[in-house]
Parts: structure tokens; sequence; C-alpha cells
């Protein structure tokens, strides 16, 4: 007897109302063309405003203030989630000669461990300031341990007609923190101008390519002010044990082209020198006695001519804006928000060089899934150049923080942080096993080399991710697993760091995409401790290509992301080895219903082990000798040899049935694989059907059995049912009866237990026969019989009219109100 318990309530004199909610969708990658619609369509980041960082950043005075004064501040931003968002803006548009500067008041980025920053960037103008002057100059992102602390940005002192002290800031293609021509005709050390001590990633989209020597004759400084930078080398291979360039590979940087490099500001190995010759109309110099003065030249001599300087940078690890660069898609002006994500790696053994890789364009701006890069580049990072002579127990702490600036010409620049350095230090991993034959056991690939994998065989993919240290906990943690596409999964478990345990819905797998929601709602899971948590997926490899040769997957990035935080873990890069064995079952000829627990009663499997078969497709170089089948049902494995199940081994080598014991089914539908493998270690796809071990049991329930509300009258009345209720049998049998009976303690007030209704729960049958539903002796509601094994399902509320089926019959000195009471229902083979 099966028994189960199903709630019916009732409302009196009480209405209802529904509410519902949809959650918006996203589109192609936005467009935002001015200022306060890129803030209002950011993605989501860090909130900068909370309690966590509100003591975090400095953007004050630092005594090189042009008027509007530093232009870098934390601002509001839209966020798609519908939490707290935040920008940083460090200039906008239409602020001519601008600077903007904000660092994190401690040091907080550690060159000791390893690091990761993670930010959006937004680097735009709008149309009538593109009009009137153009786009510039940009942004950096800088690590520094500057003897200037929070004040530290570029800057030059120089002296005025009145021999006053005049600080320049370092704007246009300085970027506030790389070296600052001063338009002398002297030779300058452009480092001195520099943040000292840093390292800077620029965000370059201002082409500083005017070369004085393409003049003919001279170069008028009053015309053209030098503005060189980009006509220096740049470099992407980092063959020297100390960190410097191969000089044999450097490439020049194409005219104009906007572009991320990096370098160390403060290092004079940084710019180079070059000379041409040119006029100006007045100029602070040196005369050759090593005294200064305000030269007029011109006032004396006409057109007067010198040789003045100009400077290339060196860019390291130069990125233009990817594959696509000649299509608006990757460019970072073009109205989009684009993703940037930093990883530093520590030297390692002792030494004094740590490595950073930085990608460009990763990320989809709308969704924050990733995608493919559009570019990226890894760097030395020697931490000698961080050092000041005099700190001698130094421990390798940083500032970070941003710099920018404009010329004449202006841009919007904006970044929002995904991942702030410092604030956690996270990790994930992932491992690929394979499953060992006829076992339950998995053994990690070997990733010395590229491994191969026959297809068919069973795989598990391990992921964790962790937070070891920070000072922040990770927060909101959700899963984007990237699955490769020969892999199909089959069932997968989340196990949280607090030891918890739920399944993994495969079902929300798009292409090689699978998100996985780590917490209990859509706000994800936070690691507040050192722990720990794990993903299990199980799968198996199938084989993609044309049966001749092998197929590469590549390495398979996933993404844990959390709200200030994300960590990154690659599934090794695999081929997957061609096969000449099939597996192929045929479940129209096979016997896939059974009795459940009935000994005796087997389902029959007929499958084929290989096909095509004969002698072009191998068949000589194999027989069924060579051939085990295995079996997995409900966690049980076994195998028979191939010659042993044939049906008839004279006429078709290949073709067998597969016995599956009553033993090893569980009541209802069971999942039955089987595969193939041989001797020479070939091994075929998985391939599955449903053997259903037929019983009688409880179907779907539509919702509870809810009555109509009614206002009582004072006579007895009877009451029916408000909702379109629906109550399943479902048998599977072969053959047999089943009978459905009800009991009922009566209806409760809801607010008072202990008060019942003054009524009764009645069962009204289809010749208008009328029962009392109580506690002692069951009711006989319905009953039906099996269909020789198909699937059966009977709603025994179907034919219920108005009047019919359970209806409620309340008293005339019943009380008003909401009551609510329980039906248990009774299932056998017997009345």
């Amino acid at each position: 007897m099966k028994r189960g318990i199903l709630a019916a309530v009732t409302t009196l004199a009480v209405a209802g109302l529904g509410l519902w909610s949809s959650v918006p969708g996203y589109a192609a990658e936005s467009v935002y063309y001015n200022y306060d619609d890129a803030l209002k369509g950011a993605p989501q980041g860090v909130d900068l405003s909370s309690d966590d960082y509100k003591d975090y950043f400095w953007n004050g005075d630092n005594g090189v203030a042009t008027v509007g004064g530093n232009m870098a501040k934390v601002v509001e931003a839209g966020s798609p989630s519908g939490d707290k968002n935040s920008a940083i803006q460090i200039s906008k548009a239409s602020r001519q000669n601008s600077w903007g500067a904000i660092w994190s008041k401690k040091t907080v980025f550690d060159l000791t461990k390893p690091e990761t920053a993670s930010m959006w960037i937004y680097a735009s103008t709008e149309q009538q300031y593109l009009k009137d002057w153009g786009i510039g100059d940009g942004m950096a992102f800088v690590l520094q341990n500057s003897k200037d602390g929070v004040n530290a940005f570029s800057k030059a002192t120089t002296l005025d007609e009145g021999k006053n002290d005049v600080v320049t800031p370092g704007v246009g293609e300085s970027m506030g923190v790389w070296g600052m021509d001063p338009e002398d005709w002297n030779k300058t050390q452009l480092s001195d101008n520099a943040i000292d001590h840093s390292w800077a990633l620029e965000f370059d989209t201002f082409g500083n390519d005017f070369n004085p020597a393409s003049f003919s004759s001279q170069w008028d400084l009053n015309d053209r002010a030098p503005s060189s930078f980009d006509l220096g080398k740049y470099y992407n291979s980092f063959d020297d044990s100390s960190g410097n360039p191969n000089t044999d590979i450097g490439g020049t940087i194409p005219s104009g082209e906007n572009h991320i490099a990096s370098n160390y500001p403060g290092s004079p190995s940084t710019y180079t020198s070059d000379n041409w010759s040119g006029i100006k109309t007045n100029i602070w110099g040196k005369t050759a006695l090593g005294g200064s003065i305000w030269y007029y030249p011109q006032r004396i001599i006409p057109n007067y001519l010198a040789q003045y300087y100009y400077y290339k940078m060196t860019h390291l690890g130069y990125l233009d804006e990817g594959k696509n660069a000649d299509a608006t898609t990757d460019k970072m002006t073009d109205h989009r928000w684009h993703h940037v994500t930093l990883t530093y790696t520590p030297p390692t053994n002792g030494g004094s060089i740590g490595k950073m890789k930085y990608v460009y364009d990763d990320k989809n701006s709308d969704t924050g899934q990733p995608k493919e890069p559009a570019n990226e580049a890894t760097v030395p990072l020697k931490l000698d150049e961080f050092k000041q002579d005099e700190q001698d127990n130094w421990d390798h702490k940083v500032r970070w923080g941003f710099t920018g600036s404009t010329g004449k010409n202006t841009e919007n620049n904006l970044v929002v942080f995904d991942q702030v350095p410092g604030d956690v230090e996270n990790n994930a991993t992932a491992t690929l096993s394979t499953q060992n034959v006829d076992s339950d056991d998995f053994t990690a690939v070997d990733t010395s080399s590229t491994p191969t994998i026959p297809g068919g065989t069973a795989v598990k993919l391990d992921y964790t991710f962790s937070r070891s240290g920070g000072i922040q906990p990770w927060k909101d943690i959700n899963a984007s697993l990237t699955i490769p596409k020969s892999i199909t999964l089959t069932s997968g478990t989340l196990t949280t760091p607090d030891d918890k345990t739920s399944k993994v819905d495969i079902s929300k797998r798009d292409g090689t995409t699978l998100p996985v929601a780590l917490g209990s709602d859509d706000k994800g899971y936070t690691i507040a401790d050192q722990s720990t948590g794990h993903i299990t997926l199980y799968g198996t490899i199938d084989y993609l290509g044309d049966a001749t040769s092998d197929v590469s997957e590549d390495a398979a990035v996933s993404y844990f992301n959390g709200s200030n935080a994300s960590a990154q873990a690659e599934l090794p890069a695999f081929n997957v080895k061609a096969s000449s064995l099939t597996m192929t079952i045929a479940p129209e000829e096979s016997t896939l219903g059974v009795d459940y627990n009935v000994s005796g009663q087997s389902a029959q499997i007929v499958g084929q082990a290989k096909f095509p078969y004969g002698t072009a497709a191998g068949a000589a170089a194999m027989t069924s000798d060579d051939i085990t089948i295995h079996l997995e049902v409900n966690g049980t494995r076994e195998s028979k040899p191939l010659t042993t199940i044939l049906v008839n081994p004279s006429l078709d080598p290949w073709v067998f049935i597969y016995p599956v014991d009553n033993s090893l089914l569980k009541e209802g539908p069971n999942k039955v694989s089987l595969y193939s493998t041989s001797k020479s270690g070939e091994r075929s796809n998985i391939d599955s059907t449903t053997v259903t071990a037929g019983s009688v049991g409880f179907g779907d329930i539509s919702e509870d059995l809810v009555f109509t509300p009614t206002v009582l009258s004072g006579a007895t009345t009877t009451i029916e049912r408000s909702n379109d209720w629906s109550f399943y049998i479902d048998d599977s049998r072969k053959s047999g009866d089943w009978y459905l009976s009800a009991k009922t303690t009566g209806m409760t007030l809801k607010t008072a237990a202990d008060t019942r209704l003054d009524g009764d729960l009645i069962y009204v049958d289809s010749n208008n026969q009328t029962q009392v539903l109580n506690d002692d002796n069951a009711t006989l509601i319905d009953s039906g019989s099996a269909n020789n094994g198909e699937d059966k399902q009977t709603n025994i509320a179907a034919d219920w009219k108005p009047d019919q089926g359970i209806l409620l019959r309340v008293n005339g000195s019943a009380m008003q109100g909401d009551y609510t009471g329980v039906i248990h229902w009774y299932l056998s083979n017997t009345p």
C-alpha cells in the first residue's frame, strides 16, 4: 500500500491577488554615445561607494592642479543586476588640458603574491566634441612606490619670465604618468618628470606621432609642439632573463593607431631622444656657461634656428586593438565598454622578475560572459624598478591607481572594477579525468604533453574555487564553465565550501558554456574564510570527426566571477582518438519493459557492436573475439565477451542481445548504457536506452485543492472547488489493478489549529452518491488497471463535474474564516 499527502485549503469571504514579474534579456553589445548613457549602461562591477571602500581611495589636490582640479572621482553607475554599482571617472569630454589621478591610500598590491585586477574601460567622446577637437589622450593603470605617495603625478617645475616656479602637470601625451617634454632645445632626462618607481599600462587613444624630421626645412615649435612618444618602437617578445626586450624583433607603431602598452615611466631607458632644426618665439634655456636665461631669439635674429629635442617612447607588450582592428567592434573608442584583465605572477625561486599578463576585450559588456579576447600580452615585471634606494627592508607592496589627461582633444574615461587588486586572494583549478574500464575510479589525464583520449570514454571534470586571503571576503560568486564541444555532460554536483551539496543543472548548457549558480539565490556564494568549493561534472567524449584522424580540443577556460573578484580555471587541451568501434542500441527490437522486483524477468537489449562492418571497415583485422561489451545501470557495471551474447554468430558477428537482470533495476525508468572495447585499446561511443521496471504510484498533482471563497448564510452549504484540479495515478506494470482511497481529520482554522470547521469534506461519485470522508474508514475514490507495460496515466478528477468529486459541506453554525486541512491518499492493489 502507498500513501500520499495532499493539502486542501479554503478561504471564506477572502479574495486573492497574484503578481507576476519578468526578467529583461540582453541583445548584442550596446553602444553609448555620451557620458550619461555610458554610466547608465555600465557593466556590473564593485560598489566603490560601499563601506568597504569609503576610505580606500585618494583623489585630492596633489599640487599640479589646473582649472577644475583633479578630474578623477568615484561616480554612481547603472547596474544590470539591480545592485549598487560604481565607476571611476578619470577625465571628461570637453575639459581640455585636464588631469586626473586616483590611488589606493595604502600599499595593497603585494608583488610577492599572485594578484588580479579585472576592469571595464570606456574611452569615447560625444560627437560635438569630436567634431570641434578630436579624441584623446587616454589613461593608464599604474603600480607605484613613488616617493610622492598619493601625490604622484608626472610634472615639471620651470621658471617663468619673472623667475617664479611654475608646476606644469603632465597633460596630453604623458597621461599624468610618463615623462614630460619641456619644449626646450636642450636634451632633457624625461624620466625625471615621470612618476618614479612605477610601472604603467597605458590605454592610448591619441597617436602622438608628429615627426619633426618630416619637415624639409625647419620646424616651427609655435605651430606644432613636440608630440612624438608614439614614434617609438614596440616589443612583444621578452627572451632576455633580465626582462629586457629582444631588440631584434621590435616593430614600429602604426601611424595614428590607438593602442595598449606598458613600461617603467621613471626609467631613463623608456625614452629615446632625437633632435631637429627648428624655431620658437621664446623659450627658457641654458647658456653656454651653464646658467639659465629666458631667450627671445626671434626678437634679435628673425627665423632663429636651433637644434630642438623631441622624444620617443619604448612600448613593451604592445597591443593594437585586436584581430579586427579595422572594424569598430574592437576599438577602444567605439562607444562600447571593453573588459581588461591583468594577472600578476610573482617571481619564483627567489628571483626578482615577475610576470604581468594583460588581456583586452575578453568579456561581453552586456552579459559579462567570457568571449574570445581581442588581444593579449605578457611582460616581465622587474621588482627592482619599484624599490627606493633607502628601502632596505621594503615589503614589496605598492599602490595602484589610474592616471589620465587631456590636451586639446578630450574624451570620457571611465573604469568599472569587477575585481579590485589586493582585496581578495583567490584561485580556481580544473582537472580532466578519464574513467577506468569497468570501474567507478577515474584517473587524471597526463598533461605533460597533449593527451589523446579515445572517443566514447567516460570523463570527469573537477573544478575548485577557493579564497586563500585578502582583506575582503570573496563575494557573490557564480561560475561560467567552458565545456569542450566534444564532451557530452550526463550529470554534475556542486559542493559549496560549507559542505552543502546540490545537483548542477546541465540542461542550462548553451553551446560550450554552462552557467552554474553557486548560492541559494541569484546573488551567488560568498567565501569569508580560507575554504574551497567544488564542482564535479560527468560526461562522455564524443568523436566529432570523420573517423580518419584525431580531433583536437583547445584548452577550455572557465570563470568564477564574484562581485569583487574573479578567478579562471583551465582544462587542458586534448585530442580525441578516432575508433572503428561503434555502439548502436535498437530499442524497437529490444524488450525494455519488465515488472519491478519480479525474479526471472530481465530486459533484453538488442545492439550492434560495430557498424559498418566487412573487409572495407576493418573486419578482417578485428573479430568478435576481440570485443567486450560493457554495461552500466544504476551505478552497477559489468561486462560480457561479445561472443557469449551474439544473436547469430555465423550470420552476423556484431549483433547481440544483452540481458539486464531484474535485480539491477530500480522501480520506474532506468538508464541503461552500453559501450564496447577491443583488445587493442579502441573504445566505442556510449549508447543508452531506458528500461522501465513497471510499477503503480502517484503521478503529478496540479496544486492544492482549493474551494470557492464563500460568504456564510447561516444555512448548510455545499461548496465547490475553485480550481481546475488534477491528480494522476501512473501505472507502467504489465498487469494488475489499483485502488485509490482517502481519509481526513477534517478542516481547522488557519489562525487557531484547535478550532475545527463545523462541516465535512465529502466525496460525490458519478452516481451522485455522497460519502463523508473521515479518519476511521478509508473512502474508495477511484480504481484502474495496467496496460501491458505501457505507461498509463489516469487523472482521477478528469470526469468530475462541478458538483461531483471532493467537495466541502459547511453547516449553518460554522464560523467564518480561513480553513485548511490534509487529505491522506492510499494506493493499493486490493479494494
